[in-house]
């Protein structure tokens, strides 16, 4: 088949979902082409690419031109799908045979007011075309039933890395602190005894740090808070400033160090997970920290819930005090009991192998119900 994925702006999960899946279907023997901003065909792996250009007009002609001939379009998120739609409201007016047009929403909308208004309206325009439509969250299934959509079905967005870390084997105490003398070796006074909380999310509001912030502030137990990622540099600094107004004991500290290549080794040297989002998807850190054998302390938000399956903690968003709680109990025998659970689970999600043979049949069969393998 030829199958062209059309994907927005990305700097994370969606554009690893897209890359991932296109090599799968490539290796599988199918012509993939990805058409997405050029920003993001540079930061990703993509198979043949076609990049979104700023005369609207021009690009317009050649992403036709590339439709012409293909078997599926699949558009991921809210904005490749407004394309594909204004795009193929030209081409269907000449053609009356059209691909099959796919599309998968990987987050939910932030906006409010009359913002959010229009934004669910041209969220919604697309549905209309759409030969298929599927969410990575029930949450987000829901959303698009709201906006009309009579078919939508569930489709997770699986991590690369799980496999990766359930091939290796848990970490021992001792090993835990060999790590951490190694990670943290140029944070100056950092103590490698102390227990670490590890939080994975960019310097944005939709993270909610500032409660990562307060919920450090709430602790009892002495401990060392790190917060990978990278965003806004005046909210990083603002979540600091909220975590600065604990009484830090010696050797305690909470860090924002930016994003890192070697997440793996973070979430094996820790001993909690914690993610304070106000909105998600299907993310990919709850799913690594499980694979890592980590306790999750979480927001019940988009699909964490279906994620954790029961092996984990849920706060309400914006509850510091529910969050210090929890992670002290995760600190303790409850968070050995979730974390081993949480591995065992791990064991047993999505791969991109299965979830590219899962799509392929979807697009031969659009209108027929196709299980999931998990």
């Amino acid at each position: 088949m030829r199958i062209i994925q059309v994907l927005g702006s990305s700097a994370g999960g969606r554009g690893q979902y897209v890359a991932a899946l296109s090599r799968e279907m490539s290796a599988l023997g199918h012509q993939i082409c990805v058409v997405a901003p050029r920003a993001t065909l540079e930061r990703f792996d993509f198979p043949k690419t076609l990049a979104m250009g700023k005369r609207r007009l021009g690009f317009s002609r050649r992403f036709l031109r590339l439709c012409r001939g293909a078997d599926v379009i699949h558009a991921h998120g809210y904005q490749a799908a407004l394309l594909v739609a204004g795009c193929f409201e030209l081409f269907w007016r000449k053609h009356r045979q059209h691909p099959v047009f796919a599309i998968t929403w990987h987050n939910e909308l932030l906006t409010h007011g009359w913002r959010r208004r229009l934004d669910l309206a041209l969220a919604g325009f697309p549905l209309g075309f759409a030969t298929l439509v599927s969410a990575v969250s029930n949450q987000l299934c829901d959303q698009a039933r709201e906006l009309g959509c009579a078919e939508v079905f569930w489709s997770p967005a699986p991590s690369l890395k799980v496999p990766q870390l359930l091939a290796q084997p848990p970490v021992a105490a001792e090993s835990k602190l060999e790590l951490r003398r190694a990670l943290f070796a140029d944070a100056p006074g950092f103590d490698v005894n102390l227990p670490l909380v590890i939080s994975a999310a960019r310097w944005s509001e939709q993270k909610d740090l500032e409660t990562s912030g307060a919920a450090f502030v709430a602790l009892h137990t002495p401990v060392n808070w790190v917060v990978l990622g990278d965003g806004d540099p005046e909210y990083a600094r603002r979540a600091g400033l909220v975590a600065a107004g604990r009484r830090v004991q010696r050797g305690e500290q909470f860090l924002l160090p930016g994003a890192v290549a070697n997440m793996e080794d973070y979430l094996r040297a820790a001993d909690v997970f914690v993610l304070t989002s106000k909105s998600e998807g299907w993310p990919l850190s709850v799913q690594e920290a499980m694979a890592a054998g980590l306790p999750v302390v979480s927001t019940p938000v988009g699909g964490v819930p279906e994620i954790l399956g029961g092996c984990g903690f849920l706060v309400p968003v914006g509850d510091a005090a529910g969050f210090a709680a929890y992670i002290e109990s995760a600190l303790g025998d409850a968070g050995k009991r979730q974390g081993s659970a949480s591995r065992q689970r791990a064991a047993g999600f999505e791969t991109f192998a299965t979830l590219a043979q899962y799509w392929l049949r979807r697009y031969t069969a659009p209108h027929h119900a196709v299980e999931h393998t998990i």
